[in-house]
Formats: structure tokens, sequence, C-alpha cells
């Protein structure tokens, strides 16, 4: 599993009011983050969302222009984003983490502006010995675009 996420989730701050939400429903009408974005998908407005996504996840390479096009029509099918961010502000599997008990590989790019440094620190924290760690550099929060390939030679090594 490739998560992209903590094992506490991840806490949707309410902009406006500088504060975390505390229900769904701010999250869903939150002003903005999610009513922007998902006006953008319901518009297909593929040059804005390609510039949030240079901004926020491919910070250092980018998809090839088949590619992109391809990424950014998929985007745009998506229909419940605000339920996607409220599911990962209530996610938090710190209670279960005592019942994993394989190994467990956890990579990220420093260039990651998604997943925050101390939310990963939380993560390998939270695996300890469990888990080997692999930081990539020139990585942003998609490593099977941003270097496929030491991706793909982590896995299999740790896998292998």
């Amino acid at each position: 599993m490739i998560a992209s996420a903590s094992t506490r989730g991840y806490p949707f701050f309410l902009q406006a009011q500088q504060r975390y939400a505390d229900t769904k429903e701010e999250i869903i009408h939150d002003p903005i983050v999610t009513i922007p974005f998902e006006t953008m998908q319901r518009m297909k407005n593929y040059p804005a969302i390609q510039v949030v996504w240079e901004q926020l996840i491919y910070t250092h390479y980018k998809p090839d222009n088949d590619h992109y096009g391809l990424y950014l029509r998929d985007i745009c099918t998506q229909q419940n984003l605000g339920d996607v961010y409220y599911a990962l502000h209530t996610f938090d599997i710190t209670d279960e983490l005592h019942e994993i008990n394989v190994p467990i590989l956890i990579i990220y790019g420093d260039r990651d502006y998604i997943v925050s440094e101390n939310m990963i620190q939380v993560i390998i924290t939270d695996f300890g010995d469990k888990a080997d760690v692999l930081k990539i550099k020139d990585c942003g929060h998609s490593p099977m675009v941003d270097q496929l390939n030491i991706l793909t030679e982590a896995i299999e090594k740790f896998i292998g």
C-alpha cells in the first residue's frame, strides 16, 4: 500500500477561521480549499488544476504531456473531495498499530509540500523498528512521477 497521509490522518485546517475543522460540514463547505477545487473539477478547468498540482504535487519533475492530460481528466472525475478530506481528517490508526506485524517501508520526498516533515516523523516514530525509511531527493508528493526508478528499486529491494 502506498499511503499519502499520516498514521494519524491529515487534519483539515480552516484557513478563514485559523483552526482545525470540527465537522464534516465545515470541510465540505470550506470556501478556501474544498469549494474552489471542486469548482475547478466541475468546470474541468485543467489549467487551474495544473497550477495547483505544480505548486503542491509535482514540485520537481512533471508528467509528460500525454500523461498529464490523462491525470487532469481523471482528477475531474472525482465527485467526493469533501468526503475524502473528511476521511483523512478523521483517520487515525494509532490504536491499531500494535496489530501490524509485517515489515513496513516508509518512503517520502524531500520536496513533499502535502505531508509535512512533522507528519513524516510521526509515522516513523509510530512504526519504530518495524519500518525501513527512505527519503528521496528531488521528490515531491508523487514519487510515482518524481522518482519512479528510485521508488521501484526501493520497493523491489524491500520485497526482494
